[in-house]
C-alpha cells in the first residue's frame, strides 16, 4: 500500500475583556458618563495584544431647570 501522512492541527484561541464606567450627576440636571473598555486576544499581533475603546457623553436634563417651570408640558 501506499503510506499516508496525517498531520492534526489544533489552536486554542484567547479572549478577555474589561469595561469600567463611571457615571456623574449634578443637581439631577448635568450628567455624565465615561466608559474605558480594553479587549485582549491572542489572534491580535505580539506588539498589540490589548485594544483600548475609550468613550465618553454628556447631558443636560433642561426639563430641570427653572425657566420650564413656566411651561406646560402634559
Amino acid at each position: 500500500g501506499t503510506p499516508t501522512a496525517v498531520n492534526a492541527y489544533s489552536t486554542y484561541n484567547h479572549l478577555a475583556s474589561f469595561l469600567a464606567r463611571v457615571n456623574y450627576g449634578y443637581d439631577s440636571r448635568y450628567l455624565a458618563t465615561i466608559s474605558y473598555r480594553a479587549d485582549g486576544s491572542s489572534r491580535f499581533s505580539p506588539q498589540n495584544k490589548w485594544s483600548y475603546f475609550p468613550s465618553g457623553s454628556i447631558a443636560w436634563r433642561f426639563s430641570k431647570e427653572k425657566f420650564m417651570n413656566k411651561i406646560n408640558v402634559d
